[in-house]
């Protein structure tokens, strides 16, 4: 995986990462979603965007690694229509 520019900025790696990613992260919390890649960029020992996007191209690990600290596994259950209608018609009922 390699990136066309280099970002100086968050709105230009933003840019440059969705491509390859597939995670457009526009949709996200700015001052959140920034906080989480500085601070995993910090912890990595990048201080910057252009050598942590060039580390992200070169290794997988990194790679697979930044993209699940970024990415929030989330419960379907509460966003399963199914599971409330069992849940009101069937649990609720017994209790």
């Amino acid at each position: 995986m390699s990136y066309s520019s280099t970002p100086n900025t968050y709105e230009e790696f933003v840019k440059a990462f969705h491509p390859k990613s597939g995670l457009d992260l526009k949709f996200y919390k700015q001052n959140q979603m920034q906080r989480r890649i500085l601070s995993f960029m910090n912890s990595h020992g990048y201080p910057t965007y252009p050598p942590f996007l060039k580390a992200l191209s070169a290794d997988s690990v990194l790679y697979d690694d930044f993209f699940k600290h970024l990415t929030i596994n989330v419960s379907q259950f509460f966003r399963d229509a199914n599971q409330w209608k069992t849940l009101r018609e069937t649990i609720i009922p017994l209790l």
